[in-house]
């Protein structure tokens, strides 16, 4: 499965002059903030890639040298309404099949076997808001 990469709004240079700060208080490695900014820019979300959960652990698939890459894990998806889901599952190519992979299903059931099996209303929301995470976050 691979990455579906969005067209950016602002230039790579522009997204971290932005963030910048925010990956330092987070402690994140300089060395990796450019590789970040292009994934984040992008919509690069990559973890899946990498890692594999296999019997809810997670295993390395690929090993990179420290520093050499970041790997960026994200809510692959978050709704009000079914329709709301159903309608993303149409609006972005690939979100199907992730879902699908996460859940041992086709594409096709993905909204019934994989979102509502993996869906978890974010607290104090009202009405709610579910919240469906990525690969890593479901492992």
């Amino acid at each position: 499965m691979s990455a579906q990469v969005q067209q950016p709004q602002l230039t790579d240079d522009q997204w971290l002059q932005l963030h910048r700060d925010q990956l330092v208080k987070q402690n994140v490695p300089a060395a990796v903030h450019s590789i970040i900014a292009r994934k984040m820019n992008h919509e690069i979300f990559d973890c899946s890639t990498t890692f594999a959960l296999q019997d809810g652990t997670t295993r390395v698939v690929k090993a990179t040298p420290k520093h050499g890459d970041a790997w960026i894990s994200d809510h692959a998806l978050v709704f009000r309404a079914p329709t709301d889901a159903k309608a993303a599952l149409a609006q972005y190519p690939g979100l199907a099949e992730r879902f699908a992979t996460m859940a041992r299903c086709e594409p096709e059931d993905a909204l019934d076997k994989a979102i509502w099996r993996y869906a978890q209303a974010l607290p104090g929301a009202r009405p709610p808001v579910w919240c469906v995470e990525d690969e890593i976050g479901n492992g």
